[in-house]
């Protein structure tokens, strides 16, 4: 079901896919053709349009127009590798116009919106696809520009891009700073294109293997700013899995439809077959999967233009999505009976596409990994609806809440010599979240504020996140309740990054579900009695609060210094 803003472009293009793309299919497949003048129709159509800005040339329409139009396009024509084709070539779109200089939006841009000239986007490597940080292509800056030196396998489009974005890592830049993307002229006189002929789907996909050696590239073609490359493909990964899931949901339309009208028209022993109950019940599988999926995706597509993250329900999308649509084309080719194994259906090349689907962008094993660890994540008890969470500004701490939580702080840890008579370790608290139950205080975290240099900015850090909860009210939710209620409090009071070390690892699990990532970056302070300069020794893991470059910074500069004590 297409929301109704978009049901006009979705019959639109379902209409273009039938008459453009459909009589060509099976010659096509065949023949590992892509089918270049229904792409130039198409972008003169204005589908490349769609999604993109109208001050970049385009129809300013979102996310979403594009989405219905690739669905009911790829419903209309049975050609999802062709549709694959389309999602790269929009996805290597949006990218140059989010992140391309206007050097670059005038050389290729208007080319791309119009169809007369394709785009891929040219990551994977043996060994590296998802995980950039794999790669082993390089840039190396020179005196006017770059040499790329690149060997990519199995990428969409290659074969007949006239431009690819090629990553690669700068060779002058260190760890994650290092990817970066770059616009790359197929015709570059040391860059070679191989297409891919084994494959047993998508072949009307153009997919093969690139060799850039020695390659000069000019200036203006790295993409975006030094060290922007991870950021960059973030975005890209998450766009091309949003639209690559509406070709799931328009191999369902298209086999509902298809067998919808068969089982009315296909008459045996007097009636019709869909007077069958067993036939209702494919007919009904596919519908119910239909409205399922299509609910699911219209909702993800309103999340990502709120900002919101949408990893999970993409992985949800993609392992429902994936046997949902196989199992519609499964039921399709069930009711057709003998047709259904004629190659003119074309039931079985969607069978073939939907298992090649299944693979790119993420295995469908790999969802299901990230969806099984996000439901242990979700497995905490609620916050009990007794207590009391505050922030308290370290001024305002009256003598009776202090010894509060000297106290707690004793039962928490007791035995420790250098607790003793306090609630902090080492370096007075700006503020502390305090959860009480009554006039009890049951939990209580230190905010300790730290104003530390990198790369030449000040960055301002929130130590401390972890809570410490009274022994006998463990287990309950209060952690989770009152780190919920500390990440916005830090954001609110403009802290850049939330920084946490680990007593030991059991906490681990607790912060990653609220964005941290363990970092390798080393942290050192000044011991405040004796002078020397100190090593942190345990495990630091960090949230960015403002940038999300942040992170990178920090492991691209290795060592941070705290300044004068540690939290």
């Amino acid at each position: 079901m297409v929301p109704a803003p978009f049901v006009p472009l979705f019959d639109r293009y379902r209409t273009l896919g039938a008459e453009l793309v459909a009589p060509t299919v099976q010659a096509r497949d065949a023949a590992y053709a892509f089918g270049r003048d229904a792409f130039a129709a198409l972008g003169q159509a204005g589908l490349f349009r769609l999604p993109v800005p109208q001050g970049c040339g385009g129809a300013g329409q979102g996310m979403g127009a594009f989405a219905a139009a690739i669905c009911g396009l790829a419903a209309g024509s049975g050609d999802l590798g062709f549709g694959v084709s389309l999602v790269a070539h929009q996805v290597g779109i949006s990218a140059l116009v989010e992140h391309g200089s206007p050097d670059v939006h005038a050389r290729v841009l208007s080319d791309l919106l119009d169809g007369n000239k394709l785009i891929g986007v040219v990551n994977a490597e043996r060994g590296a696809g998802t995980d950039l940080l794999g790669l082993r292509s390089r840039a190396t800056p020179t005196d006017d520009g770059f040499v790329l030196q690149a060997k990519k396998r199995r990428v969409t489009n290659v074969s007949e891009a006239d431009w690819m974005l090629v990553s690669a890592r700068r060779t002058d830049l260190e760890a994650k700073r290092a990817v970066n993307i770059y616009l790359v002229d197929k015709t570059g006189a040391r860059t070679f294109t191989r297409p891919a002929h084994d494959l047993n789907a998508l072949r009307t996909s153009p997919t093969g293997d690139l060799v850039a050696w020695r390659q000069p590239l000019p200036t203006w073609a790295e993409v975006g700013t030094p060290g922007s490359g991870l950021l960059q493909f973030k975005t890209m990964f998450s766009t091309e899995r949003i639209w690559c899931a509406f070709l799931y949901l328009a191999a369902i339309e298209r086999a509902l439809a298809r067998g919808l009208a068969f089982v009315q028209e296909r008459r045996q022993f007097g009636r019709p077959i869909g007077t069958n109950q067993y036939v209702q019940e494919r007919i009904v599988q596919m519908e119910v999967a239909r409205d399922t999926l299509s609910a699911l995706l219209w909702r993800t597509v309103e999340q990502y233009e709120r900002g919101e993250d949408v990893q999970k329900s993409l992985s949800v999308a993609k392992v429902y999505g994936i046997e949902a649509a196989l199992s519609a084309v499964e039921h399709l080719m069930r009711l057709l009976g003998g047709r259904g194994l004629l190659q003119k259906e074309g039931a079985e090349k969607m069978l073939r596409d939907l298992h090649g689907l299944a693979i790119l962008g993420g295995t469908v094993e790999l969802q299901k990994m990230i969806v099984y660890q996000e439901a242990v994540n979700a497995m905490t008890k609620p916050a009990p609806t007794d207590l009391d969470i505050s922030l308290v500004d370290v001024d305002d701490i009256d003598p009776a809440l202090e010894r509060q939580l000297v106290a707690l702080t004793a039962r928490v840890f007791p035995g420790q010599e250098a607790l003793e008579g306090k609630y902090y370790f080492d370096s007075k608290p700006s503020a502390v979240c305090v959860a009480r139950r009554g006039d009890q205080v049951v939990a209580l975290r230190p905010i300790t504020r730290r104003d530390v240099d990198i790369g030449g900015q000040t960055v301002r850090i929130a130590g401390g996140i972890i809570p410490a909860v009274d022994p006998a009210h463990r287990r309950q939710g209060i952690a989770r309740a009152m780190v919920e209620r500390i990440i916005p409090y830090l954001q609110e009071c403009g802290y850049d990054l939330s920084l946490a070390f680990l007593f030991n690892r059991a906490p681990d699990a607790f912060l990653l579900p609220f964005g941290f990532e363990k970092l390798a970056a080393t942290f050192r302070y000044t011991d405040r009695t004796t002078g020397n300069d100190i090593g942190e020794g345990m495990p630091a893991y960090a949230r960015a609060l403002t940038d999300d470059t942040l992170l990178e910074r920090l492991e691209a500069q290795g060592v941070i210094h705290l300044g004068l004590g540690t939290f």
